[in-house]
This record gives structure tokens, sequence and C-alpha cells, in this order.
């Protein structure tokens, strides 16, 4: 017992001794010591994305979000891991996934259809309709309607944006390498390809197709342009904005993996269509297993962004549908351009990776821009 009692004494003298020399070293060194105690006490940005606790909360931030008010046309500013719509539960249609690989840490399970009549009676209309938004995993400008007037006009300056060969959607991506393009624009085509298997289908980006195939809808086109926006230090990523005609089965994630080599951080589904086969980086075959896991990110890139290996999942889709503007929309030559702000998580791997907006952005005021004779009322925040 003696034996016993002087050792767990000795303990007590050790842990008196490290406390003390602890306190030492943080009133010597206090800096290093808040560093450390900031980190662990704080959660990782990408574990805050849906800080609501109720559905009436997460319907207030939606108002709180709202872009452009006028007329019928409301234009908000849509989280990441919001759906558009509820699900429909009777659609048994097969999807050319078996299942997203994407999720978002401590997700909510609401809607923008939910808030429909919370933000509908906050503005005064009867009712409000989702015309346009983004997928699920991504964030940025989506259109609501108050009647069908409205979501007519709005068809309209779609249509002319064929007409006149424009493309009036602009979004903003963070890769997981360097984007192999600083600059391009052109067309592809896409079609979906059967598994082995025959039970499930995936999008392929394909350079050659006939019309028959486009008017049976077995191609559906892309038209794209893209541009270099800035590459993060240490050349981890690179900061790109893409201007594309359809987001239709998953076009923005294909296009940026398998046209550019360039995945989209955070992309779990098609972030492995691209693999370093001695040295160099190719496109797959899609139906390979390696396909279906998530990609393998660089070391380097998870430690900029303070994650482990284990905490990739929690990485969202760094896809903000930044832009969108319709043409003619406000009156003969007079386009309405709708920007949307960053959410604090894009935003903080963009200043964490040293990644560099465009000089643009910088104005919070509204302006109008004239160009050949037409004027852009530009609304952004």
């Amino acid at each position: 017992m003696k034996n016993i009692s002087r050792l767990f004494g000795t303990d007590r003298i050790l842990n008196r001794n490290v406390r003390t020399i602890r306190k030492q070293s943080k009133d010597k060194y206090p800096a290093n010591h808040e560093t450390s105690e900031k980190v662990y006490k704080e959660k990782h940005p990408y574990k805050q994305i849906h800080p609501w606790k109720s559905a009436s909360e997460f319907s207030e931030s939606l108002v709180k979000n709202i872009l452009y008010n006028e007329d019928g046309l409301v234009a908000i500013n849509k989280p990441y891991g919001i759906p558009s719509r509820n699900k429909d539960i009777t659609d048994t249609k097969p999807r050319f996934l078996h299942r997203s690989l994407n999720s978002v840490s401590n997700g909510v399970d609401y809607s923008i259809a939910d808030s429909l009549p919370y933000i509908a009676k906050q503005l005064g209309y009867e009712k409000l309709t989702v015309m346009r938004a983004p997928e699920r995993y991504m964030t940025g400008v989506t259109l609501l309607t108050a009647d069908k007037t409205v979501e007519d006009k709005v068809l309209l300056a779609e249509r002319r944006e064929f007409t006149l060969k424009q493309l009036t959607k602009s979004y903003w991506i963070v890769t997981t390498r360097l984007c192999a393009k600083t600059n391009d624009k052109g067309q592809v085509g896409m079609k979906l390809f059967k598994s082995p298997c025959k039970k499930f289908e995936r999008p392929v980006i394909i350079k050659e197709w006939n019309n028959a195939q486009v008017e049976r809808k077995e191609v559906r086109l892309l038209n794209f342009e893209h541009e270099l926006i800035s590459n993060s230090k240490m050349d981890l990523s690179s900061l790109i904005k893409l201007k594309a005609s359809t987001k239709k089965w998953h076009a923005i994630r294909l296009f940026a993996a398998t046209q550019l080599h360039s995945p989209v951080l955070g992309d779990n589904n098609h972030g492995s269509r691209i693999q370093n086969i001695m040295g160099t980086w190719m496109t797959v075959n899609p139906f390979l297993e390696t396909v279906s896991k998530p990609p393998t990110l660089d070391p380097q890139l998870l430690k900029s962004l303070n994650l482990s290996q284990a905490m990739q999942p929690i990485i969202p889709v760094h896809i903000h549908l930044r832009e969108v503007e319709l043409l003619h929309f406000l009156g003969r030559k007079k386009h309405l351009v709708i920007q949307a702000p960053l959410f604090p998580e894009f935003a903080w791997t963009i200043e964490t990776l040293g990644l560099k907006l465009p000089v643009e952005t910088n104005s919070d005021s509204d302006d109008v821009r004239e160009e050949e004779n037409e004027e852009s009322v530009q609304i952004s925040q």
C-alpha cells in the first residue's frame, strides 16, 4: 500500500509540474497557445454549412438572402445542400447514378419549396413558384415567379439566349488541380451510356454526334466558355469561371473533370473520372470500379484546408452560380443581370487557398453597363 501511495503521490507531483510548465509556456508564448486553442475549439467551416435550428429559421434566412424582388420576379441565393423541390417518391425512373456520394455534415432536410409560402407572405405575393435553381449540391442564383405571366417572360428571355447564341449563366468553380487550359469556348455533346450490367447509366462527353440524336434527345448539347480566374498558392487548385448552356446530367462537374482535367473540389461523383496513370492524368472508362469511389485528394491540399483524409467527405461541392442574365427582360436592349455573393464556406476556401477573385466583384453597388448601345442592369450584393 505504501508503494501504491508513493506511486500516486509521484503522479500528482508530475501532473503539477506539467501544469506549471504549460502555464509558464503560455505566459511566455501566448500567441501560440491562443492559436492552438482557437483551432481546437472552433468547428471547421464545412461543418457549419447548415446552421438552422428549425424550418422557420431556415425560411427566414432565405428571406435575408433575397437578391432581387420586382414585379413578380424574385431571386434568392440558394444555400448548399438544399434541394429546390421536394423529392417525388412516386418517381421510379432509373438514374445514371446509384446514389449521390455527396452529403452535408450535420445537414437538414429542408427544401426551397417548403419555404415558398413564408417567402410569398413576407414579400406580399399570393404564391411563389420555383422557376430556375442550381443543383442541390450547388449554391447561387435561384429564380422564383409569382404568376404565369412572369414565368413566360423568363422563358422568353431564355429562348433569346439560344437565338442570340449567348451564354447567360456564369459559374464559379474551385478545382482539385490546376486548370489544364486558361480559356476556351466551344460545344460538346453529352450522352448516357449503359453500364456493362445494364442496371444504370453514366453521362459521357462526346465530340461527334448527328442532328437526329439531338432531336431524339439521345445527345444533349453543352455550349461552354471558360476562363481561369486565378491559381492557388503552391499551385494546388484553380478558380475558374465557366459559362454553360445546361446543368443537365451534372454537366458542370463532368466538363471540369473530363475536359479540363480539373475536377471540382468536393465532387465525389465525377471527381474520379480522371486518373493518374504512369504520371499522366487522363480520362478513364466511366464504369471502372475506382470511378465509383471518391477521388484521392492531394495531401497538401487537404492540409491547406485543415482537413485529414478521413474528413474529406465533408468538403462541399465548390460550384457557385454567380450570375444569371435575362436578355431584354427589362425592355428592348435592357438586360437584367443578377449576381449572388459567396456563402461563408466557399469564401473561406478561396481565402484559405490564396485564390483571388475578379476585381469587378469588389463593387457592392448596383450599376448599369452600356455595351453596343445595350444596357445591362446589374444587381449585386
